[in-house]
């Protein structure tokens, strides 16, 4: 039935099969068809332990706040001179703060609640040091009775009741914490009479607007050496780590010769010096989200907020320090400009690729198709995203570029095998559109086991990514394979089909050889490397032996994987320019993580020792975090509080003298229930924990406490394959106890650690891919050809390429990260496309001409297919080479190893390949007998006879 069908009629039934494939597809851009897209979180691996301890201590212990930051630090990573500590970077801190909470739409998610570093109730908004030395400066009391007026009680001066007596304390005193600082009664230490302590830094010196250098420093003595009961100094964790007093020629550091903290204070003509100084907002979590949703959607979520709150800090400071004001707010809302402003580069790659295909074609009907075509394919991978639901993110944005490789190899060949067999149809000088038309599934047909393998080999290469857990990597490995497919329909398919309808001149591919383009042709067809093969091939294959070998993980290794935030944005922006400038200047501080402790019932004594002990080794190892909080110090904090103060709630029955625990379990949950509904604070006041903060770090439901977070300090979490992975490895030695005890889990969580698995992971896909893709790509090439020693020779040249491209990533130091893990898919797809369509030319060539010598028909076949791929590689290199203007690294990351793996692609296909065939592939062995000589050879086609009489002579009479 299909016989009896016109070549016109199947014409248009194609075209118009097309057109509803099309209109379908689009049609998930029309908001009541395609899914919702998936707003999940960005580089999330949502399947790993670490990352589901961490979901389900968010889910359970939602924080209370939001935390927003502002860094005061120097203007570059070079600056080292500044000094954050002076008056005038203070008050430019402090007109901050005031225009941020005048602004009454942003602040009002800031509540007024305890802060510590004031003792009183402020607001939550932005608050550091700088707020806290002018709420010292502009306090006011009442001498009288002792009382606050306004500020802070931690400006009162330094008085002491003990019976009738009032003793002052001297400066240095109360400088040192030796006394309490919440102006609370007290039992008398002799259990004589009561008495009542303010332990102020009694400051007498002009307002905060007036201050000088001296006044300031005088307050910041005063804050600097104060204690917490736990030895810490706890006012100096707001400075970077090298704060020192300057003395002369030199910054002393407040530290002994074992590095412990000590106390300092800076005389008469010294003064403190920081390189850096956090500033720390607590926005109302639940109505902040009310408002601004946490997830991303066509919605303003939370980062909008931030960037808000960002506007009143970014402006320059007029401060003669070189500092500046930073924050990592709204990084997504920045990296969603970032990528937007890569967009146009993709544009501009289609644009160029256009114009070198009109170069090479010559001819206006090949380049509008082509163009059509390659156009189609970008806003249908766009489409599938739509129809699938999946979010728009840094890897799938780069997949419209890599569909247009694809195209731009698959219309150059369809597009000239069509004009080829076109012109030679018998029934080009009978109807010219018919010989067409039937040119173009002549086309489809010869060409399919070139595209169809090339396609078929490429959707398993990058198939392989759906191995994977990552979500990114994941959707990556279906939207790719879909839009390959679709890159042979629309490019093998649609676009020889669709310019049938315009038969090919027969004069069209006519060029006179004294023309400059044709000469530029002739000097880079790679037709003449055939003469090479007999001579040359075996010094080739050894060089490119030697240089697999030297490239080869055997000699140099692997690639290391790492989570370098610097790979993923523009290195200038407000972002990472926050995060390298912050690594330089708070280096020791590293970032927080906490294990999930998770039971049936965590509140028993044993649990709770477990977990000290837990607190303890961290100590020991110097990364414990005891500010925020520590279930245990929070229980032995509460029992002291409760036996102080009369009604300030419950005491237990029986504490353990020795770790100030109680023993019962049911004095245990008392506690915590106290803290639940009215949080907690130590007696010096250093240590304060709110009933919101309490639900954060553990969990009480059905009378029994089920899960706890114990918080610890991660060193260098930049560090993937460093200092993390040691502290890993410390980490989980210390809860093995815990972990043994019946009913109970530790897992190590948070941020730190989601981007240590994260890498780990990606890592693994690194390597699971590359022998997966290999094997299957094989396997496919194998029963394509049907020749096992011909499919090893074709696959052979990809396996080189994988391993030069790793190699190259090991002495180019480029880390494994979401582009470069997709290095074993690209190579091995776009490698064996390239490789695929020589092999399927040469064995062309041969069944037509079986009694050619092998150089005749790598000839023909280089001559037509090799130049073909040189010219798709060529293309292709200039569109990818676009994309390195980009200010995404990871953008210029991925246009560099594309440009880098089609230019060796390339090299293997038409060098390499060429000479294992010629020397391997035995191709003249088993050729059919030689023609009877009564047998005339099989004629030229008319038409190649004709175009080289007008090649000669282009006006013939």
């Amino acid at each position: 039935m299909l016989e009896d069908i016109s070549p016109k009629n199947s014409w248009r039934i194609t075209i118009f099969a097309f057109i509803v494939f099309f209109s379908v597809l689009m049609a998930g851009f029309l908001p009541d068809v395609g899914r919702e897209m998936n707003q999940r979180e960005e580089f999330s691996y949502p399947d790993n332990p670490v990352w589901q301890a961490s979901d389900r201590a968010e889910e359970k212990m939602p924080e209370e706040s939001w935390l927003v930051f502002q860094i005061v630090m120097g203007n570059s990573v070079e600056s080292e001179d500044h000094n954050v500590l002076v008056p005038q970077v203070f008050r430019e801190a402090t007109d901050r703060h005031d225009s941020l909470m005048a602004d009454n739409e942003t602040s009002q998610y800031f509540d007024v609640k305890f802060n510590w570093l004031v003792q009183r109730d402020t607001t939550s908004g932005i608050w550091g040091m700088p707020e806290t030395v002018r709420d010292i400066m502009d306090a006011t009391y009442d001498p009288s009775t002792g009382s606050m007026i306004r500020g802070s009680p931690i400006a009162l001066p330094p008085v002491y009741f003990a019976g009738p007596e009032m003793t002052t304390l001297n400066v240095s005193q109360a400088m040192l914490g030796s006394y309490m600082l919440d102006g609370s009664w007290y039992p008398d230490p002799n259990g004589t009479s009561p008495n009542i302590v303010y332990s102020g830094i009694a400051y007498t010196g002009p307002n905060f607007d007036a201050a000088t250098d001296s006044d300031l420093t005088y307050v910041l003595n005063a804050l600097f050496n104060i204690r917490s009961d736990d030895g810490s100094y706890p006012y100096r964790n707001m400075i970077s780590p090298d704060l020192c007093v300057l003395k002369a020629e030199e910054c002393v550091l407040p530290r002994d010769k074992d590095g412990y903290p000590i106390g300092m204070f800076a005389e008469e003509g010294e003064q403190w010096k920081a390189k850096g100084l956090m500033l720390v907002g607590e926005a109302n979590a639940t109505r902040l989200y009310a408002d601004y949703p946490r997830q991303r959607g066509d919605h303003e979520h939370y980062e909008y907020w931030e960037q808000k709150v960002d506007q009143h800090y970014q402006a320059p400071l007029e401060s003669d320090e070189d500092v500046s004001f930073y924050s990592y707010l709204a990084f997504g809302l920045e990296l969603d400009d970032q990528v937007n402003s890569t967009l146009p580069l993709v544009g501009i790659s289609f644009v160029l690729m256009v114009c070198l295909l009109s170069f090479y074609f010559r001819d206006l009907g090949d380049v509008l198709v082509s163009g059509l075509s390659l156009g189609l394919l970008m806003v249908c991978m766009f489409a599938n995203s739509k129809w699938l639901g999946f979010p728009d993110t840094q890897l799938s944005a780069m997949l419209p570029i890599l569909m247009l490789a694809l195209g731009v190899d698959f219309v150059i060949h369809s597009l000239t095998r069509w004009r080829r067999l076109a012109l030679s149809d018998a029934s080009y000088s009978i109807d010219t559109q018919e010989a067409s038309i039937n040119g173009a599934w002549e086309t489809v047909v010869t060409l399919f086991p070139a595209l169809g393998v090339a396609t078929l080999t490429t959707v398993v290469a990058f198939g392989t990514a759906t191995l994977s857990e990552i979500p990114d990597l994941y959707e990556w490995g279906i939207l790719g394979p879909l839009g390959i497919i679709e890159a042979y329909f629309i490019m093998g398919v649609f676009a020889p089909v669709l310019r049938s309808y315009f038969p090919p001149d027969e004069d069209s591919d006519i060029v006179d050889e004294d023309s400059i383009l044709y000469r530029i042709g002739q000097i880079l067809s790679v037709e003449k490397l055939s003469t090479l093969m007999e001579d040359r091939s075996i010094p080739m294959l050894i060089v490119f032996l030697l240089l697999t070998l030297i490239l080869s993980p055997i000699i140099l290794g692997n690639p290391e994987s790492t989570f370098d935030v610097t790979e993923y944005a523009d290195n200038d922006s407000k972002f990472i320019q926050t995060v390298l400038v912050g690594q330089n200047t708070f280096t020791e501080q590293g970032e927080p993580g906490y294990y999930v402790v998770e039971g049936e019932n965590l509140g028993r004594y044993e649990v709770i020792m477990e977990i000290d002990a837990v607190e303890t080794q961290l100590s020991d190892g110097n990364i414990s975090a005891p500010w925020l909080g520590s279930l245990p110090y929070i229980i032995r904090t509460q029992v002291t509080l409760a036996q102080t103060f009369e009604g300030s709630g419950y005491v237990p029955s029986v504490i353990d003298p020795v770790s100030g625990i109680p023993l019962s379990e049911a004095d245990i949950h008392h506690v915590l229930e106290d803290v639940y509904h009215n949080g907690t604070r130590n007696l010096d006041g250093t240590f304060h924990i709110s009933h919101s903060e309490a639900r954060e770090t553990y969990l009480l439901e059905n009378g029994k406490l089920t899960m706890v977070r114990v918080w610890f300090q991660v060193l260098r979490p930049d560090d993937m394959y460093g200092a993390m992975k040691d502290q890993k490895k410390d980490l989980d030695a210390a809860v093995v106890d815990i972990n043994q005890m019946d009913g109970v889990s530790a897992q190590v969580a948070g941020l730190s650690y989601e981007r240590y698995v994260y890498v780990l992971e990606i890592t693994d896909s690194f390597q699971e891919s590359l022998v997966v893709a290999i094997v299957l790509a094989f396997f496919i090439v194998l029963v394509a050809l049907r020749d096992i020693k011909l499919s090893i020779i074709t696959i052979m040249p990809v396996v080189a390429i994988t391993i030069w491209l790793r190699g190259g990533m090991v002495l180019t130091d480029t880390s494994i990260n979401l582009v470069t893990v997709q290095i074993s898919s690209l190579a091995i797809g776009l490698g064996v496309d390239y490789a695929i369509h020589m092999v399927q030319r040469i064995r062309e060539a041969r069944a037509e001409n079986p009694h050619a010598s092998q150089e005749q028909w790598m000839s023909e076949a280089l001559d037509e297919t090799g130049n073909n791929v040189a010219m798709s590689a060529f293309t292709d290199f200039v569109g990818f080479m676009v994309l390195t203007l980009s200010i995404m690294p990871l953008f210029v990351t991925f246009g560099m190893i594309m440009a880098i793996m089609i230019t060796l692609s390339f090299v293997a296909a038409v060098i390499m390949l060429p000479a294992l065939l010629y020397q391997f592939g035995d191709l003249e062995g088993n050729r059919p007998p030689s023609m009877p000589s009564s047998v005339p050879e099989p004629e030229k086609p008319i038409r190649k006879v004709k175009k080289i009489i007008k090649r000669r002579n282009p006006n013939p009479n």
